[in-house]
């Protein structure tokens, strides 16, 4: 909407074609992600996803490539107005599951991600390893995140050594 400037008709087709895309494509993960995803569950940490693809294919696509659902999902199904960059999921995290802030880390490759947990004081490291073809998003958001990670094992130390 604000970027193309698109009409509520114009979202409507975009998120169909979307869809129809990800209905026949799984896409593989990240080189790496797996261990990190896996690590968190077996340490007894949560998993939250919050997307912008639908609970459907998130689900899918952690039982295909992980074994492992998230603990929640906070996807394209939700309304606008609680989809990131809205705090919402980052509130409904920490009354759901009995957290502060501080015990909560997004992980992400977007600026609106940047937005949603700083409204909330949550940490962020910022992707970086998806966005190796932007250098002007990888400057910009590694300036605005608490971490940056090159690589999912840069992440995976962080967080468990």
């Amino acid at each position: 909407r604000e970027r193309f400037h698109f009409t509520d008709e114009e979202m409507k087709l975009e998120h169909k074609q979307w869809m129809d895309y990800v209905m026949q494509n799984i896409p593989a993960p990240y080189p790496g992600i797996d261990a990190v995803i896996r690590r968190q569950k077996e340490n007894g940490g949560l998993v939250c996803v919050v997307s912008h693809s639908s609970s459907e294919n998130i689900t899918r696509d952690y039982r295909t490539h992980f074994g492992i659902l998230p603990d929640a999902i906070y996807g394209w199904d939700y309304p606008e107005h609680q989809r990131k960059p809205n705090p919402f999921p980052l509130l409904d995290i920490m009354e759901r599951f009995g957290l502060q802030p501080e015990d909560l880390y997004v992980v992400d490759d977007t600026k609106l991600a940047h937005t949603m947990a700083k409204a909330v004081d949550v940490a962020i490291g910022f992707a970086a390893w998806s966005k190796e073809e932007f250098p002007a998003l990888k400057e910009e958001m590694t300036a605005l995140c608490d971490h940056t990670f090159d690589t999912t094992q840069s992440l995976y130390d962080f967080l468990f050594k």
